[in-house]
């Protein structure tokens, strides 16, 4: 279920004020979004970021895939 196109799916001012429970009594929306389907997916918040001391510069932990090589423009002569 993890990263269906239906969870969330829709916005939270569009979901259906006729049906604010899933058929298992759950309300909806469990998360930003209703899902579609007869079930409402259990929300999980992402965890939290490193605390920031305002002024400070954030160094991102995430590098990207692969490698790029960076080269010198060469001196005219």
């Amino acid at each position: 279920m993890t990263g269906s196109p239906l969870i969330d799916a829709i916005p939270t001012g569009h979901c259906d004020p006729n049906l604010p429970q899933d058929q298992r009594g759950v309300t909806r929306p469990q998360g930003p979004g209703c899902d579609i389907g007869a079930t409402e997916a259990p929300y999980t918040p992402p965890p939290p970021g490193p605390a920031v001391t305002p002024g400070t510069a954030v160094t991102p932990a995430v590098t990207p895939a692969g490698s790029c090589t960076a080269t010198r423009p060469r001196r005219r002569r």
